[in-house]
């Protein structure tokens, strides 16, 4: 009975652990494009942080005068991200 309710709350736990933690900029996954443009990636909780988020920071991460394009997401990554923030968003920056 008592791991049945462990295994219930673990999961609830690690969720209120990371609604704290704001995405942020990570490495990005190989360019199988070899394209000169510059390319983020950002770590982040799909729970806790909503796309307008992940647009805003990719937004500032690509700078002045740049665009960023969706590129990709990776469900539990963690060679890249934690286990409190399993998901990567990759983004391209373009000129607008």
């Amino acid at each position: 009975m008592k791991r049945r309710a462990v295994a219930l709350l673990l999961p609830l736990a690690l969720a209120c652990c990371s609604s704290s933690l704001p995405p942020y900029e990570t490495t990005p996954p190989a360019n199988p494009a070899q394209d000169d443009r510059l390319r983020i990636a950002l770590c982040y909780n799909g729970l806790t942080t909503s796309d307008d988020q992940l647009h805003s920071l990719a937004t500032e991460s690509c700078g002045p005068g740049m665009q960023p394009q969706a590129a990709g997401r990776e469900l539990i990554n963690l060679n890249h991200c934690p286990l409190l923030m399993p998901e990567r968003a990759t983004f391209t920056c373009t000129a607008h």
